[in-house]
């Protein structure tokens, strides 16, 4: 089992090859920045 990791300023996030989702199928998120305010993240789909 993978353990599972905190939110944390320069991680970046892949969806799965098959996601069935319309909304992260084929996508890249980088999370730039996590504070209390907020989360600043940069999003890539390819679509």
């Amino acid at each position: 089992m993978l353990p599972i990791l905190e939110p944390q300023k320069g991680r970046i996030l892949l969806s799965e090859p098959l996601l069935n989702d319309d909304y992260f199928n084929r996508s890249v998120v980088l999370l730039a920045e996590k504070t209390e305010q907020g989360s600043l993240i940069f999003y890539s789909c390819n679509s």
